[in-house]
């Protein structure tokens, strides 16, 4: 199913862009909302109008958001969603699920995109919904030409939802046994 704009009171007010699907909100997170998910997950989940509090961040979603909050800093306004720390929420929930974020502006039409969902929520296809999802929305975007993401060889759960979601692996033949890139096309 195509994503679309969702805007409903009180839970995730005044977005400018948000990608959903049946079951998903996917939207970039503010420097300052960003900042409050880092410190305060109640603060959070109250200024979004979640449910409830989402997990404290893990290592790797605690490091991707202080690498987009530095990031974005030094991106233009035009250019900040390739620098956001993304929320994907589940609607009917109203709860944070996971996260995802480009590494970056596109480089030659090419943007590395990083997610990760929370351990409660694995194994339900929520990664799989939101690459989906970025994906439609990515092909209406002209500076992009393809999604390209990076899996370590024993993350089956990930290489799975890269799969279903329609990217290829690319071969590196240089490296063996490091991560697995996958690569799709959205133009």
């Amino acid at each position: 199913m195509p994503s679309q704009i969702f805007v409903s009171r009180g839970f995730l007010p005044s977005r400018s862009l948000c990608l959903t699907t049946p079951r998903l909100a996917l939207t970039p997170l503010s420097r300052d909302e960003t900042e409050l998910y880092l410190t305060d997950v109640r603060a959070f989940a109250r200024a979004l109008g979640l449910a409830s509090a989402p997990l404290d961040p893990d290592p790797e979603s605690r490091a991707a958001a202080n690498w987009c909050v530095e990031y974005g800093l030094r991106l233009d306004a035009g250019a900040s969603v390739w620098g956001a720390f993304w929320g994907v929420f589940d609607r009917t929930a109203r709860t944070l699920v996971g996260n995802l974020g480009f590494k970056g502006v596109p480089e030659g039409g090419v943007a590395e995109v990083g997610y990760a969902i929370d351990a409660p929520y694995r194994g339900r296809g929520y990664m799989t919904e939101s690459l989906r999802a970025l994906a439609a929305w990515g092909r209406a975007r002209p500076d992009l030409r393809s999604i390209v993401a990076e899996t370590y060889a024993d993350n089956r759960a990930s290489q799975k939802a890269l799969a279903n979601a329609g990217f290829l692996p690319v071969v590196n033949p240089r490296e063996k046994d490091g991560p697995i890139f996958w690569r799709l096309d959205v133009f």
